[in-house]
């Protein structure tokens, strides 16, 4: 059975956000042999991966190059409202959506909370946990 669950997370697709590539590439060797990713080097690459392909879950940095919104701290945050304003227009299930920032403030944890975030977590992520995690959001969506 529990064979059976792995086989089928192991098959679940995650598109990580972030503009520091080093960065994606350490999570992908951390989490790679449990999960298949695909990475956006910045929001407007994200967005256009979100539109044509269909992911599993979202690991979203905050602070981007700006291409949605007017400052680059604010950049992940216009794009978690982009996900989820096109989800409530297609009715779709809600993406699940981990935030992982070095940001880490009260303000950026309130907006995160108020889109919808499923997680917010600060950089560098403990590996385990955040397997965990991911695992929660998969298996419960």
């Amino acid at each position: 059975m529990y064979a059976e669950i792995e086989a089928t997370i192991k098959r679940k697709k995650i598109l990580i956000v972030d503009d520091d590539k080093q960065f994606m590439n350490d999570l992908v060797f951390l989490l790679g042999d449990s999960f298949r990713f695909t990475q956006a080097s910045g929001s407007r690459e994200g967005m256009e991966r979100l539109r044509k392909e269909k992911f599993d879950l979202v690991l979203l940095d905050l602070k981007m190059p700006a291409y949605f919104a007017a400052a680059e701290d604010e950049e992940g945050i216009e794009l978690l409202r982009i996900i989820r304003r096109g989800q409530e227009k297609e009715r779709e299930e809600k993406l699940p959506v981990i935030i992982l920032t070095k940001t880490d403030n009260p303000e950026n944890r309130r907006l995160c909370r108020q889109l919808e975030a499923n997680l917010f977590l600060s950089k560098p992520p403990d590996a385990g946990e955040l397997k965990k995690q991911i695992r929660h959001l998969i298996s419960n969506t």
